[in-house]
Formats: C-alpha cells, sequence, structure tokens
C-alpha cells in the first residue's frame, strides 16, 4: 500500500476511517505512518495524524510502542504545529509510561509557559499536566501558577480549559 497516495487522496474523516482501518487489519503499515506523521510536509503529517488518531481511539495497543518517540519528538526542534498539537492530543488520552512522565511533563509545562505556543497545544499540555499532577502532587502548585498566570491573556479555549482544571486542582 502506498501511504503517502492514499492520504493524498480525497481529504474527508470516512478516507481517514478506512485508511486507519485497512493499517489496523496490516499493522505492518503503522512503522511508515508514523515516519510520515514526523515528516515535514505539514498536509501531510496533518493527514497522517488523522489516521493515527482514529487508530488511536479504535485500537490503542496498536499505538503503545510508538507512545516513547512521540514524546521524545515533541523535544526535537522544527516540528510543525501539527505534529505537536496532534501528539499531545493523543498522549492527553494516552496512558504515559512511568520513565517518561518526568519527560511529558517538562514538554508540557514549556509548551504552556510559551507565549508563542499555539492555544491547542497548551489545551491539550493542560489535559496532560492535571494527570500528572494526580500521579505527582507536588506538581500542583505549579500547574496552579501557569495556568493563572496564562488566564490574564488567554483565549477563550485557554481559559474555559485552565478554568476548569483549576477549578478540580483548587478542591
Amino acid at each position: 500500500m502506498d501511504l503517502i497516495a492514499e492520504l493524498l487522496r480525497e481529504h474527508t474523516y470516512e478516507n481517514s476511517e478506512q485508511l486507519a482501518w485497512d493499517i489496523m487489519e496490516n499493522p505492518k503499515y503503522l512503522d511508515n505512518l508514523f515516519e510520515i506523521f514526523w515528516g515535514n510536509d505539514y498536509r501531510i503529517t496533518q493527514r497522517a495524524s488523522w489516521v493515527i488518531i482514529i487508530i488511536t481511539e479504535w485500537k490503542p495497543k496498536l499505538i503503545k510502542p510508538f507512545v516513547e518517540e512521540m514524546i521524545l519528538t515533541l523535544k526535537k526542534d522544527g516540528k510543525n504545529d501539527s505534529i505537536k498539537r496532534n501528539t499531545v492530543r493523543i498522549l492527553a488520552e494516552f496512558p504515559i509510561p512511568t520513565h517518561m512522565e518526568g519527560e511529558i511533563t517538562e514538554i508540557c509545562f514549556s509548551f504552556l509557559n510559551n507565549p508563542s505556543e499555539a492555544v491547542a497545544i497548551k489545551v491539550f499540555s493542560m489535559t496532560i499536566l492535571e494527570r500528572m499532577v494526580k500521579k505527582h502532587p507536588d506538581l500542583k502548585a505549579e500547574l496552579i501558577y501557569s495556568l493563572e498566570t496564562g488566564m490574564e491573556f488567554g483565549s477563550a479555549g485557554y481559559k474555559s480549559r485552565g478554568g476548569k482544571i483549576l477549578a478540580r486542582l483548587k478542591i
């Protein structure tokens, strides 16, 4: 199967679902799908991310071998917002390996506290950080401070998610 050709076909959710289904039936294509996802072509990486998100929802065990590399990829400079946004989106719903919790926490605080970072990346990072606080309560004060600091100039999406998380943290 030529994954790039399949990803460049008509960009619809139905096509992404069909490609996800085909890959779940034949997981040998997952390595290639992730190589495309971590590439430099914005349009193709975005489309690959849709397929990965669908696979994550339907058969998350197939994604598990890629979680560590996804986290390490977030640390690399020059990754486009699509890769960062969709990676933190996937990780927001996926169990983080214990040995990678420090890495993802550091990365997400970096995204959250960076004024030039895209809102969606910050919002998904908030969700991951809230999960990390549940496992590591010593991070709670830092997350509260970061969220409160960002609320003043945050977008509606930032304020909405940040406010909900702050309310749960302050209980």
